[in-house]
């Protein structure tokens, strides 16, 4: 099976899957703002194709719509794992 990227990135799915979204300030700073907890109908990250390994927090990877500089970000709730697109 080949992995299908975008940009020269892995693109992942999960089905079915909540999201928690994550805000990044321009100085770098993150805020999960955990009351928003979404679901997803078909599990795309659509524009959030920029993962950040997290440290400290309680899921592991974010998506940023941006890859640097202020941007919204989605992680999978962790109960929810991510798949690798094949």
């Amino acid at each position: 099976m080949d992995t299908q990227k975008s940009l020269g990135q892995t693109m992942h799915k999960c089905v079915p899957c909540k999201y928690v979204p994550y805000l990044r300030t321009m100085e770098g700073k993150i805020e999960r703002l955990s009351d928003a907890v979404f679901n997803s109908s078909d599990g795309s990250l659509g524009p959030y194709i920029h993962e950040e390994l997290l440290v400290a927090w309680p899921e592991s990877k974010v998506f940023w719509a941006k890859k640097t500089g202020p941007s919204v970000g989605i992680a999978p709730f962790p109960y929810f794992p991510l798949v690798e697109l094949r």
